[in-house]
């Protein structure tokens, strides 16, 4: 028990260690698993990079696994496999820091370029920015141990990612001899900015948004600037799109989606560096044409800029036309999403947006509309000037502007994107402090300053009690123990291609935590509704047919969490309540009680349902 708080417990998170496990002994991510859903092999729809990674990183960490004499590829041993869940499940927290340190040096290169007057709080409100990311509900519960799913790697490279477009966009190209050191970097960012940006699109599909948006602010810079200065934005934009199609060519030409729907943005399929390259090509042909823009012409005036323009409508038309569906790359894969992560903000809070926002963003959250209406300010005023400054403060105004709304109306429809949220809204709140203390007195601006981060200290300190973490993980440490006494010498647990011989029925989340620790295969995709009939014959019948040997029910499942926010329970003849609940635990004829947890859950008057969860053998064919 010692050793828990280190353990995998939670259900996607364990399916990647499992995915992780297989590439380590075979020395490939599996593409179908036939540990999940049908003895066919169920097709994996996730992306390669955060399994790919983790893999090498635990490679590099733990050395190769071993190869006994006369075997034919590595073996993971039990102790092996225990300390490679002990080192991925520390990730979780160091990537949280990562982020949040991310997150304070945007926040500082926005504060320099807002402020003019050199007030000298620009790490004031970098300190500020880490704090409200840091401290947001959300960006704790994803950065707590344990957790190693898509999206703690996904918002650790999306923070990346506009650090190195930000560094792009401030940057303005001087003739001076001794500024060639200042573009040479610049154009190193932008090559790391398009390699992050492919590695975001080869972790999460959502990134295309933000890789969008980036696309957007570098044709603004292209649009308002002229001579030398539009010719480096036009550079910067053809080099950050053909980094992103070279990361993500081969990855995706190998992609086993090609096949079933090759112009799918929701897979990586070939059309993800195409759609790059026509992007590139878009910032390309203006230089490729030779047409600068004159000081006195207008960008629609210009050859290159029309044929870019045009080149990026006619690729509009393209993805609308030939794409089936093609906002479904936004909310199409519900792969190991857990259903808490597809909750509305409004849900979250009970009907209430407000309530939700301060659930998982905390109070900064009510400071989005007054940002978003600053920023709004900032490009109305950058744009009355003419100074090449000013159009620096649009382009980055307008940068994170833009994918403040972006992740503003994605948490809306599903709180997942609420992390993003906070990760925007801490560097947009860092970089308006020096813009606020110039119109107080030194002495205002420091206590105004020291009651923003002392109010998101007291956030973070009242959270961790409310959340009770510690409480959290000592029952789920107590779930992770009774889910392994199912274990068994199952020589198929580590090839995504043997078929297993028994199978577990674990609806819900529990499914996948449930397959790693126990070892046995998933029922398929219809758990739900098995646990939700009345009839113990069917039941037992339906189990039969697909080969299930157990079944794990959780007191959460019996309450019906969808049935108990409408105030209405399951029906008390269901299976879910049968096995799951104390008050219908009776006997049933072909189902033995194997084994259940010590802890207890609770209904909201307060009675004692059932346990954690309740594991159930079929005795009878």
């Amino acid at each position: 028990m010692s050793e828990s708080r280190w353990w995998i417990d939670d259900g996607p998170s364990a399916y990647h260690l499992r995915r992780i496990e297989v590439s380590l002994a075979t020395g490939k991510l599996p593409v179908e698993d036939r540990f999940l859903g049908t003895s066919a092999g169920t097709p994996i729809p996730l992306r390669p990079f955060p399994d790919a990674a983790l893999g090498a990183l635990a490679s590099l960490a733990l050395g190769a696994p071993p190869k006994p004499h006369h075997s034919d590829g590595p073996i993971l041993t039990d102790e092996y496999e225990l300390r490679l869940e002990h080192l991925l499940a520390r990730l979780a927290p160091w990537l949280g820091v990562l982020t949040t340190l991310l997150v304070a040096l945007g926040a500082v290169l926005l504060a320099k370029e807002q402020d003019a007057k050199g007030s000298g709080h620009a790490w004031a409100s970098g300190v500020l920015g880490a704090l409200v990311f840091g401290t947001a509900p959300l960006a704790v519960w994803y950065g707590t141990a344990g957790r190693i799913g898509t999206m703690p790697i996904a918002v650790a490279l999306v923070g990346l990612h506009t650090v190195l477009v930000l560094f792009v966009l401030r940057y303005r190209p001087s003739p001076l001899p001794n500024n060639a050191r200042g573009g040479a970097d610049s154009l190193w960012a932008v090559l790391g900015a398009g390699v992050m940006a492919g590695l975001c699109l080869l972790s999460w599909a959502p990134s295309l948004a933000f890789v969008g948006i980036a696309g957007l602010a570098m044709l603004a810079a292209v649009a308002g600037t002229q001579g030398e200065q539009q010719r480096f934005s036009q550079r910067t934009g053809l080099l950050y799109f053909s980094a992103i199609a070279a990361v993500t060519l081969f990855p995706s030409l190998g992609s086993r989606w090609n096949g079933e729907a090759p112009l799918s943005l929701l897979h990586l399929t070939y059309s993800t560096p195409g759609v790059m390259g026509v992007l590139a090509a878009a910032f390309g042909l203006p230089l490729l044409l030779g047409a600068v823009q004159s000081d006195k012409s207008k960008p629609a005036q210009n050859l290159g800029m029309r044929s870019a323009v045009g080149i990026l409508v006619l690729g509009c038309i393209a993805v609308a036309v030939f794409v089936d569906q093609p906002m479904n790359w936004l909310f199409g894969v519900d792969f190991l999403v857990l259903p808490e992560e597809r909750q509305t903000l409004s849900a979250v809070g009970g009907g209430s947006l407000i309530t939700g926002l301060l659930r998982d963003i905390g109070w900064p959250g009510l400071l989005a509309p007054l940002l978003a209406m600053g920023l709004l300010w900032s490009l109305v005023s950058a744009y009355r000037g003419r100074a090449s400054a000013s159009v620096r403060k649009l382009v980055m105004a307008l940068f994170l502007l833009l994918n403040l709304l972006a992740v503003g109306a994605l948490g809306l429809q599903e709180r997942q994107f609420g992390v993003l949220l906070a990760l925007f809204l801490g560097m947009g709140i860092g970089a308006g402090l020096p813009l606020v203390s110039q119109g107080m007195s030194r002495r205002s601006g420091i206590a105004a300053t020291a009651l923003a981060m002392t109010a998101c200290l007291l956030q973070a300190r009242s959270q961790w009690s409310y959340l009770g973490m510690d409480e959290l993980r000592e029952r789920r440490s107590d779930v992770v123990l009774t889910l392994r006494t199912l274990r068994s010498g199952n020589g198929t647990w580590r090839n995504s291609e043997l078929r297993p011989a028994g199978r577990l029925l674990a609806a819900g989340n529990l499914g996948p935590l449930a397959t790693y620790q126990s070892r046995r295969a998933l029922a398929g995709a219809a758990s739900d509704d098995l646990l939700l009939g009345t009839d113990p014959v069917e039941f037992l019948v339906a189990l039969a047919d697909q080969g299930v040997d157990y079944v794990a029910v959780t007191a959460r499942q019996a309450m019906g969490l969808d049935a108990l926010r409408q105030g209405v329970l399951p029906p008390e003849d269901s299976m879910a309540w049968r096995l799951g609940a104390f008050s219908h635990s009776e006997s049933i004829p072909g189902l033995e009680l194997v084994s259940r947890t010590l802890g207890v859950q609770m209904l909201p008057g307060g009675d004692a349902v059932g346990p954690f969860v309740s594991i159930w053998q079929r005795t009878e064919p």
